[in-house]
């Protein structure tokens, strides 16, 4: 990996789901032509508009921006996506999960499992309530956030048939 020293500390965190991002954006900059060494940091923060230590982590640490519209906006000037900078999977984009959409599916799942099945969903195992909890998010995401009551209850009997295999 090349290293861009700016003699500053940077206090961004790494993601390990990351690992090998900087060296995809050196390899996403040098096909764009961008020079090796300290002309590659300073045209990348004239380009980008960005300070010197942010675009050093981003070269160096394999840190992405945490705003996913700046991730975006870079990685389209480039070429490329966002997904490919972050993990190396040619053709994949990352999408943004919508936490608020998240919470209405566990929050449907645990009320039905409480209510109609008469069971304490903080006694079942993550695991099992996790697929659930994907497969009604799923769904939610393709129909505009609706979250049927039928697949409610549908998965929620799934979750009870797993629970029975396991035992």
């Amino acid at each position: 990996m090349k290293t861009v020293k700016t003699g500053k500390k940077n206090a961004a965190l790494k993601d390990p789901n990351n690992q090998g991002a900087s060296e995809r954006l050196h390899q996403l900059l040098t096909r764009n032509g961008y020079p090796e060494g300290r002309g590659r940091l300073s045209r990348f923060c004239k380009e980008f508009g960005v300070g010197k230590t942010t675009a050093a982590a981003w070269l160096n640490n394999d840190v992405l921006p945490r705003d996913r519209a700046e991730q975006q906006r870079i990685a389209s000037a480039l070429g490329s996506n966002v997904g490919y900078w972050a993990t190396g999977e040619e053709g994949r984009d990352l999408q943004q999960v919508d936490f608020l959409l998240v919470g209405k599916c566990v929050n449907a799942i645990v009320v039905y499992l409480r209510d109609e099945c008469e069971l304490d969903p903080d006694t079942l195992p993550d695991i099992v309530l996790a697929d659930a909890y994907g497969t009604l998010y799923r769904y939610a995401q393709e129909n505009n956030g609706d979250i049927s009551p039928e697949l409610v209850a549908k998965v929620s009997v799934q979750v009870l048939a797993k629970l029975a295999q396991k035992n």
